[in-house]
């Protein structure tokens, strides 16, 4: 069996990959017993987490971060939700550090947005330094020569590892740009509509405050994507959706950006 680590930001990246995952024949593992043992280790057992009951007053509607399971008769992949970019590599090093040593991780995959003013090469090597000091401070020294060069190149050492900043390492943006991408392929009239209605808001009805999320970075494609969802799973989440409709599917695959990340993923995986 191999053993493959991946994190990303929050749960909508999540639920996409699990979608990428599941086109490499992984299944979504959904009870403890199924779950391969070689993970039992980085599965909370208390709430709170290292007796911190600061931690639980002051997070009472936070849930504790689990991650979810991939598997088949060869691979088995953890794929952790971080909660935010400033946990991702923080996420990585106390879960390897706390992984059995043999055997040994193959694969180590950390994902992030382009959501900011800086480039995707700025954020890949912020994300790479912040890497290479915590693995320092992990002792897990070892590492460092499996990291990689650039943003999307996986290495092809004992450990696999990569670094990729969506949407496809060069290009400003976010996951709700590739999922608008899946919309026009398979969902172009509720995609149609949506734009339709939301640039057709009057917004001088609504309040600032009312308006605040709605003008944030990637704020209109959300609310974009969370149009499209309202049709498809009323009163559910994107998350949900993304499980449940055809965000991604063998025509959603093919398109550019998404074959690229899929190709990240399984080389990440060892299924490349």
């Amino acid at each position: 069996m191999r053993y493959s680590f991946i994190v990303a930001e929050g749960v909508h990246d999540i639920e996409f990959l699990a979608q990428i995952l599941k086109s490499y024949s992984l299944k979504r593992i959904t009870k403890s017993t199924d779950r391969d043992p070689y993970w039992k280790d980085i599965v909370p057992k208390t709430v709170p987490i290292n007796d911190d009951l600061k931690q639980l007053n002051d997070n009472l509607k936070q849930r504790v971060q689990v991650p979810t399971f991939f598997q088949n008769k060869e691979l088995s992949v953890a794929l952790h939700n971080a909660g935010g970019e400033s946990q991702l590599v923080k996420i990585v090093s106390q879960n390897l550090s706390i992984l059995p040593v043999t055997p040994a991780i193959s694969g180590i995959g950390v994902i992030l947005d382009a959501d900011t003013k800086d480039s995707p090469d700025t954020r890949f090597e912020s994300r790479l330094d912040e890497l290479r000091k915590e693995l320092n401070k992990s002792e897990l020294t070892q590492l460092q020569s499996s990291l990689p060069s650039s943003p999307g190149v996986v290495t092809k050492g004992s450990v696999r590892c990569g670094i990729f900043v969506i949407p496809d390492n060069s290009s400003q943006g976010t996951l709700e740009d590739i999922l608008i991408e899946c919309a026009e392929k398979n969902y172009a009239d509720l995609l149609k509509q949506s734009r339709d209605y939301i640039d057709n808001i009057n917004e001088s009805l609504l309040t600032k405050e009312d308006l605040k999320e709605f003008h944030q970075s990637a704020g209109k494609n959300k609310a974009l994507l969370s149009s499209i969802t309202s049709i498809l799973k009323p009163t559910k989440s994107l998350a949900v959706s993304l499980q449940d409709n055809r965000w991604i599917d063998k025509e959603t695959l093919k398109l550019d950006r998404i074959a690229l990340i899929r190709d990240f993923v399984g080389e990440i995986i060892g299924a490349l």
